[in-house]
């Protein structure tokens, strides 16, 4: 079974994040989310929802997606947690961090 909930690799990140589609259509649905992804290959809007139901929408009908405050703490705590890791990355390649 795949796990789909946002890792825990922080406290300050919330189990799951809200999302409104707003589709060509007018029509609009709500959604609380524990993934998603954008994909290229098949222009898919693709999410898992907090309940575990998997959902691709076509990136043709839909014309704008607006996030909760709880996606943009996702945000800032990642791009912590990447320049962390980038660091981390970084002083191990210099020879600066102890041995492994």
């Amino acid at each position: 079974m795949i796990n789909a909930f946002i890792p825990k690799d922080d406290q300050e990140l919330p189990d799951s994040y809200g999302a409104t589609i707003h589709y060509l259509d007018g029509k609009r649905e709500d959604f609380r989310l524990a993934w998603h992804t954008l994909d290229r290959s098949t222009m898919t809007f693709e999410f898992i929802t907090d309940d575990d139901l998997c959902s691709w929408v076509p990136l043709a009908s839909i014309k704008r997606i607006a996030w909760d405050r709880d996606f943009s703490t996702v945000v800032r705590v990642g791009a912590r947690l990447r320049a962390a890791a980038e660091k981390a990355a970084a002083e191990k390649a210099a020879g600066l961090s102890g041995p492994a």
